[in-house]
C-alpha cells in the first residue's frame, strides 16, 4: 500500500439505486450487499437440492449429445465434453433446461427469504449457466499472494476480463445485481468469481464514487464501453483503489449450495489461480441470475423479456432494462454453421420459427408437452413475468 489509507466519508456514502429501500428493508445480510456490495451465503441450498440440479443438468447435458457428467468430474476434461461456451458460460442451450428453470425457482425463494418478500413477487433474468472443464481459466491468473480482480489493457485499452455489468454512466450502486449458486467447490484454484470491494468504513457506492471522481474518462462511453449495461473496468483504477486502502479483492471460498451475490455495479469476473503440481481444478457448473420486483418492470421491459426468452436466446442479468446475451457460444466465430453439432443448429431453426410465428415461444404450453412439462413451463412463466 502506498502512504496512508484514504479516510472513508464520515457519514458513509449511502448507496443509491432503485433497490436500495429494498435492501434496507430485507435482513441484515441484505444491508451488507447495499453497503458493501457482495454478500456470501453459506449453505443457502439443501444439499439434496444440489443433487438434484446436478443430476438433472448431467441429464440436460447427455440430451445434448455430450459426454461430460459433473456426478463424475473425470468425465470432464476437455470443452468438447460439455456445452460450448463464451467465456466459460453456456448462453444457448442449458439456461433453457429444465434444470436451469428449477435452479432459477430455487434460487429466487433464496433470495425472496432475504429480501423478506413473496416469492413469487420478484421476476428473474434469463443469464448464462456455468459449465466450464477443469482446463479453462481467465488471464491473467488470480494470485491469492495478491489478489485482484483479472484484468489488463490492450494498447491502453481496458480488455477484460474484469468488468461492470452497468452502462458507465449510471453511478447507482444498488440498481441490480447478479446471484450465483454454485454446485461444484471453487477454492482458489477453481474458476469462481472475484469482485473488488471496499475495506473498512467504505461502502460499495463510495468505492465507485470515489472511483469515478478520481478516473472521469475511465467511465466515459467508448467502443470498448458503450452505452449499454457493460463496461470493462481499468487496472489503473483497480491498483489505486488497493493502494489507497478503500477497495480489496475478494475470491470467497464456495461449496456446493453457497450462494454468492454481487452488485452488478463493483468490478468482477471469474478468475482462477494456478494450481500446485500434481493437483487438478475441480469443472465448474453453477447458474446466475439476477431479480428484480416484478411491480417496478415496465411493461415494455416485460414484453422484451417474453420476446428474447420466448425465441430462446438467454438475457443478461439486468430484468428492468433488458438485453440480449450472447447469441452463440465463441468458437462458432470460426465455425461454418454446416460444421455445427446438431443441437446447434436445431437451436437455430427454433429460433427462427418463433420468430416467424411458426411455433409457439418456448415458455408457451404444447399440446403434446406431459404434465411434467406444463409444470416447468408454468414455473417459467411466474419467473419471466
Amino acid at each position: 500500500m502506498l502512504g496512508t489509507p484514504m479516510t472513508a466519508p464520515d457519514p458513509p456514502t449511502p448507496a443509491r439505486g432503485a433497490l436500495a429501500t429494498l435492501y434496507s428493508n430485507g435482513s441484515e445480510n441484505m444491508q451488507h450487499l447495499r453497503d458493501k456490495g457482495y454478500l456470501h451465503l453459506k449453505n443457502a441450498v439443501s444439499p439434496e437440492d444440489v443433487a438434484m440440479l446436478r443430476n438433472k443438468f448431467d441429464e440436460a447435458i447427455a440430451a445434448g449429445g455430450f459426454p461430460g457428467r459433473f456426478a463424475n468430474p473425470s468425465s470432464i476434461q476437455r470443452p468438447e465434453d460439455l456445452p460450448y461456451h463464451f467465456w466459460g458460460l453456456d448462453p444457448v442451450y442449458l439456461p433453457f433446461s429444465d434444470a436451469a428453470i428449477k435452479a432459477r425457482g430455487i434460487l429466487r425463494a433464496v433470495m425472496a427469504s432475504e429480501l423478506k418478500v413473496d416469492a413469487e413477487s420478484l421476476l428473474s433474468s434469463f443469464d448464462a449457466v456455468m459449465a466450464t472443464h477443469p482446463g479453462y481459466q481467465t488471464q491473467p491468473a488470480f494470485d491469492p499472494a495478491r489478489p485482484r480482480v483479472p484484468m489488463k489493457l490492450k494498447s491502453g485499452v481496458p480488455a477484460g476480463p474484469g468488468h461492470i455489468d452497468q452502462r458507465p454512466d449510471n453511478t447507482s450502486i444498488a440498481d441490480a445485481q447478479q446471484c450465483f449458486l454454485t454446485l461444484t467447490p471453487a477454492q482458489d484454484k477453481d474458476m469462481s468469481t472475484v469482485v473488488l470491494a471496499p475495506c473498512g468504513k467504505w461502502t460499495a457506492q463510495g468505492m465507485m464514487d470515489k472511483a469515478r471522481e478520481q478516473f472521469p474518462d475511465a467511465f466515459k462511453p467508448t467502443k470498448k464501453n458503450p452505452g449499454d449495461n457493460g463496461m470493462m473496468f481499468s487496472p489503473d483504477v483497480q491498483e489505486w483503489l488497493i493502494a489507497n486502502g478503500i477497495a480489496k479483492a475478494i475470491k470467497p471460498k464456495l461449496e456446493p449450495g453457497d450462494v454468492f451475490i454481487w452488485s452488478s455495479a463493483i468490478p468482477h469476473c471469474a478468475g482462477a489461480a494456478k494450481p500446485p503440481r500434481g493437483v487438478k481444478r475441480h469443472p465448474r457448473l453453477g447458474i446466475i441470475s439476477g431479480f428484480y420486483p416484478a411491480s417496478m418492470v415496465p411493461d415494455q421491459a416485460k414484453e422484451k423479456r417474453r420476446e428474447i426468452v420466448g425465441s430462446h436466446q438467454a438475457t443478461g442479468q439486468q430484468v428492468h432494462e433488458p438485453g440480449k446475451h450472447m447469441a452463440w457460444p465463441q468458437a462458432f466465430r470460426w465455425m461454418k454453421s454446416e460444421a455445427w453439432p446438431q443441437l446447434y443448429k436445431d437451436i437455430k431453426e427454433m429460433r427462427q420459427a418463433v420468430r416467424s410465428g411458426k411455433r409457439p415461444r418456448i415458455y408457451e404450453d404444447h399440446v403434446l408437452d406431459s404434465e411434467s412439462a406444463k409444470e416447468t413451463k408454468r414455473l417459467f412463466r411466474s419467473l419471466l413475468g
